[in-house]
């Protein structure tokens, strides 16, 4: 096993399967940190100027990328 600690949780990883182990509580830690982290991003973006609606389709795909994408970083 491999110990990642990503946003404050403490993650194991298996060598082998490169599987992840999360505690009791620790993955819905991760989606809260990652919420905050896009709250500031949307209210950065409404400071500066009006999104079109295919602006914010977009970036809410994006998120949901974004959010895969910093999960799977332990596997690789």
């Amino acid at each position: 096993m491999i110990s990642y600690e990503r946003n404050g949780v403490h993650v194991d990883q298996c060598r082998g399967c490169k599987g992840l182990y999360l505690d009791f509580g620790e993955l819905e830690q991760l989606v809260a940190a990652s919420s905050r982290h896009y709250e500031r991003k949307r209210r950065e973006a409404d400071e500066s100027r009006p999104e079109t609606e295919e602006e914010r389709k977009k970036r809410k795909k994006d998120e949901e990328d974004d959010f895969i994408e910093g999960i799977l970083d332990f596997i690789i």
